[in-house]
């Protein structure tokens, strides 16, 4: 994200951009900053440990003491099937099925920012107000560290799923000549319909594995989890019988990053 930027503050990228900026043009290469590449993750927390494993989830022993990956399966969507059927060749799976003996802390934050950009119509990612952005942000990284919630996030198993071969693309840019004012990062995350099409079947396939046993036995109650609590309000139920629109509005409000960016430095020919 910043390679693009260093590059960009040293004049080397979309003359026309650079130059409403009054940065000094380099090199008049437009592709610096774009093809932004990430693999998009979507995570349903659903499950409570049982009780006998709480206190040694929450003390960070067992399972909790790990990374949290504790099972990844691979498996390939219908989407990827038909461009591959189009290319005429093999991509391998696009689709990466991890379970979560515990749920990180930042995950929390991202469902609480989430949540309350919802309810501000976006106004909170849009860019346009940062600083309460950021407070959205601190109190969601406090509200994590308060010991009820901890204890909570150490107790609660998830699904989550990266999708690896997505067609969307995003950008970096500046928003200033300042090399201390952060660049405008847009993630576009299932921007193409056929990544959002595969987001719904990456659904799918989580809401299949979590009524199956012997995960079925530990499923929670989802309006316990901070941040996701007033999404669904009725439990599981009605996740499980939702339609495609519904999940792609799941999908759209929930997907998050895996820090895997690349590809925004791209200085050769198209």
């Amino acid at each position: 994200l910043q390679s693009p930027q260093l590059l960009l503050l040293s004049g080397v990228g979309d003359a026309q951009a650079l130059g409403k900026l009054g940065i000094p043009v380099v090199a008049d290469i437009p592709a610096v900053g774009r093809h932004l590449q990430d693999h998009p993750g979507l995570v349903i927390p659903c499950w409570q440990a049982p009780e006998g494993m709480k206190a040694e989830f929450a003390e960070g022993g067992g399972p909790a003491g790990t990374s949290g990956g504790n099972g990844i399966a691979f498996w390939k969507s219908e989407v990827d099937k038909g461009r591959d059927a189009k290319r005429g060749s093999d991509s391998g799976c696009d689709m990466e099925v991890i379970f979560g003996s515990h749920m990180e802390a930042g995950v929390m934050v991202k469902a609480f920012v989430s949540k309350w950009d919802n309810r501000l119509g976006g106004r909170l990612k849009s860019g346009a107000r940062p600083w309460t952005a950021k407070a959205f942000v601190r109190l969601g990284r406090f509200s994590s560290g308060v010991q009820p919630v901890r204890e909570l996030l150490a107790s609660t198993m998830n699904l989550s799923t990266v999708y690896n071969h997505p067609l969307s693309r995003g950008s970096v840019t500046l928003q200033s000549a300042d090399p201390l004012v952060p660049p405008l990062v847009d993630p576009g995350w299932l921007r193409d319909p056929s990544d959002l099409d595969a987001a719904v079947e990456a659904l799918r396939k989580m809401l299949e594995l979590m009524q199956t046993a012997p995960f079925s036995e530990y499923l929670g109650n989802i309006d316990a989890i901070p941040g996701i609590h007033g999404f669904w309000q009725k439990g599981f139920q009605p996740l499980f019988d939702a339609s495609d629109a519904q999940l792609r509005d799941i999908a759209q409000r929930f997907v998050f990053s895996t820090w895997h960016y690349s590809c925004t430095v791209r200085m050769g020919a198209p």
